[in-house]
């Protein structure tokens, strides 16, 4: 015969009391368990953030420090400039390269000694004397030209050098500021006729006159 045990209810305030007690409970520790669910996956979102951030510096790095492929440069000495061209490859154990120098119509110039420790670049040509250090900046590289006594800085780019024009008063270009002609002198003495440019202002008379006579080497 089952046991019943006979509960008397006194004060229904108490009970209800409980009852609002254990609710509140309740809703506190759902409550807790939301906020903890919320920073875990904040926590979760700043590391994927993270990661990604890492690899993708990560990937700019290596590929910054590749230095193999074509680099170019401009080589500015005494006013005149001249375009440089360095050709790097990896090998097996090292790096090779050659050397163009356009304007002079030079190329494929062997390089002696090509080094590179992931961020300094060294080439050398023994047979010229030539030496060109240089470090990484981000899509260049920033070093210093030297050859025999000379030193200059120069910075090898990815892009194409452009040489700007050099402006050489001794080779005017027309219209001139002055009258010019083409004369012939004629030496029946000799059998030879003789050629020159007269040059003269546009204006006036009885000027100073000079002759140039110039060399084999003109």
């Amino acid at each position: 015969m089952p046991f019943y045990k006979r509960i008397t209810i006194r004060n229904w305030n108490t009970v209800t009391k409980l009852f609002e007690l254990t609710s509140t409970k309740n809703k506190m520790k759902k409550k807790h368990s939301f906020r903890l669910y919320i920073n875990m996956k904040h926590l979760l979102i700043k590391a994927i953030a993270v990661f990604w951030a890492i690899f993708i510096n990560g990937s700019t790095f290596l590929q910054a420090q590749n230095v193999t492929g074509q680099w170019n440069a401009v080589l500015s000495v005494y006013e005149t400039n001249m375009r440089l061209v360095f050709h790097i490859e990896e090998t097996a154990e090292s790096y090779v390269s050659k050397m163009d120098s356009p304007d002079q119509g030079a190329t494929g110039i062997p390089v002696t000694a090509t080094k590179f420790d992931g961020s300094k670049l060294s080439l050398a040509i023994s047979n010229i004397g030539l030496l060109y250090e240089g470090e990484f900046k981000t899509d260049s590289i920033t070093g210093t030209f030297k050859q025999g006594a000379l030193s200059v800085p120069m910075t090898l780019k990815r892009t194409p050098a452009e040489i700007k024009p050099v402006n050489r008063p001794q080779e005017p270009k027309p219209p001139y500021p002055y009258r010019s002609e083409d004369v012939t002198f004629e030496n029946k003495t000799a059998g030879v006729t003789l050629a020159g440019t007269l040059t003269m202002p546009e204006t006036g008379n009885n000027f100073t006159a000079v002759i140039l006579i110039t060399g084999s080497g003109a």
